[in-house]
């Protein structure tokens, strides 16, 4: 739930997530994203397009949640004299999540992969925010053959 962060997640300090989401960018790097940037103290040579920043958002929060799903016990069993508890968590439900995420995901390699055209990243509220023509666009800088012409000099 937003803003339930901390409830969730009551260790995690800003570097850690700092951290996670160097993470999202060197994996987006190595699906052939940004290949030309450079990644320091948190700050990339070129500005990210908001595509560019949902893109390693995505990474980011499906490394996270596929930790929680490592981490998860699906079934447990308390009993002590005729007391029982029993307790089980939806495991099915965040593997739905994950698989959501993972086609997302590939939607968005994809089309940078293939069309250089403009992407449309409607995640959250974004979508209603903003001028979709360049919410969503790719820099050209972003995927290597890209025509995008969002920051293009």
């Amino acid at each position: 739930m937003p803003g339930e962060f901390a409830t969730y997640f009551p260790n995690t300090e800003d570097t850690d997530l700092e951290s996670s989401l160097a993470d999202g960018f060197a994996e987006a790097q190595l699906q052939g994203f940004f290949s030309t940037l450079t990644l320091d103290e948190l700050e990339t040579s070129e500005e990210l397009s908001l595509a560019g920043q949902a893109l390693v958002t995505l990474f980011t929060g499906m490394r996270i949640i596929r930790a929680q799903i490592r981490q998860l016990n699906t079934s447990s069993r308390y009993k002590a004299g005729p007391v029982e508890i029993e307790t089980q968590k939806a495991a099915t439900v965040l593997k739905e999540e994950m698989a959501y995420l993972r086609q997302r995901l590939d939607s968005l390699i994809q089309v940078g992969r293939t069309s250089g055209r403009v992407v449309h990243v409607h995640d959250g509220y974004l979508g209603r925010m903003a001028n979709p023509v360049t919410l969503g666009a790719f820099a050209y800088y972003e995927y290597p053959g890209s025509s995008a012409s969002w920051g293009r000099p």
